[in-house]
């Protein structure tokens, strides 16, 4: 299993139990912890406000001596993060279907003769939820 997907793995497990920083040091250590913070920050764009919500702190304190303790700096990211979680794709999807054409020529075609077009079964399936969106 390569990194980052054991870090997604640790993400979702952060989410669904709620685990607060402590929890996720003695479950899966100091190191990945660090990790999991470095990887919010550089992978997805998430700020030092951001990334504390997500570990379940009420008080940015607290996560910013956290940072000191683990010898953390992070990078300056522009408000909320940039890139979509994996398991919300919906976001995506829909920039997605504002950029590539050939989901914009589908959703035109299915505006104006109201049914799929005939190429719409050579679509991927994530074009083809992009085009339903």
């Amino acid at each position: 299993m390569r990194t980052s997907e054991r870090l997604e793995e640790v993400l979702r497990e952060i989410k669904q139990r709620k685990l607060k920083p402590k929890q996720i040091t003695q479950g899966y250590g100091e190191e990945t912890l660090k990790q999991v913070i470095i990887y919010l920050n550089k992978h997805y764009g998430f700020t030092a406000t951001d990334i504390a919500a997500y570990l379940n702190l009420a008080n940015l304190t607290h996560f910013k001596e956290l940072l000191k303790k683990l010898n953390i700096k992070l990078e300056k990211t522009w408000g909320y993060y940039t890139k979509p979680l994996p398991y919300n794709k919906t976001e995506e999807l829909l920039r997605k279907a504002k950029i590539d054409q050939k989901i914009q020529q589908t959703i035109q075609y299915i505006k104006q003769h109201n049914k799929p077009p005939p190429w719409y079964n050579q679509l991927s399936e994530e074009e083809k939820a992009a085009t339903i969106l």
